[in-house]
């Protein structure tokens, strides 16, 4: 086969997982709304375009993407789309303040703002993010399972109607992008 070939083959299955999921998350709702689709679409693209960039900028590095719903406070029926990912430092001799800041500079430099809050753990650091029409929070963990980072990205609330009970329901995973090859 050749390598053209072999890449394509190569990128084919890595979005079978998504194809899958996606049905998946579809059927658990009776079928997906365009609200439901664009948050899917948004949430998860930008999820993926952030791992991306902080990958190829050599700071982190993740081994994939946990999907699901959760509940927003407009109302019973209200839902967003949850695009979460653990996030593993590529350099060794980085603190938790190093690796912070880095993220920090790198995201905002991604036009996605960010705002440290409270601790919210002794051993973690926590900001809120908005960008690109999402919100999304991050962890910075300095435990003693070693240094890491969290990251979610919340799509904006819509109405689930009947089918929200089943939404929030639903988990999907997704592999992490693979590298750019060229």
């Amino acid at each position: 086969m050749t390598r053209v070939g072999t890449r394509s083959v190569r990128l084919l299955a890595g979005t079978i997982p998504a194809v899958v999921a996606i049905a998946a998350l579809a059927a658990c709702g009776g079928g997906s709304s365009p609200a439901q689709e664009r948050a899917q679409s948004q949430a998860l693209q930008a999820a993926r375009t952030l791992t991306e960039r902080l990958r190829t900028d050599q700071l982190v590095s993740s081994k994939g993407i946990v999907a699901s719903y959760g509940k927003c406070d407009a109302g019973a029926t209200h839902v967003q789309y949850v695009a979460s990912q653990p996030l593993e430092p590529l350099g060794e001799t980085l603190t938790q303040a190093q690796l912070s800041a880095q993220l920090v500079t790198k995201m905002s430099g991604l036009g996605w703002k960010l705002t440290q809050q409270p601790r919210a753990a002794r051993d973690t650091i926590f900001y809120t993010m908005a960008g690109h029409g999402l919100t999304g929070e991050l962890y910075v963990n300095d435990s003693g399972l070693g240094l890491n980072a969290n990251l979610f990205v919340y799509s904006a609330c819509f109405d689930a109607g009947s089918g929200a009970a089943g939404l929030l329901k639903a988990e999907s995973t997704y592999p992490a992008p693979s590298p750019s090859s060229s």
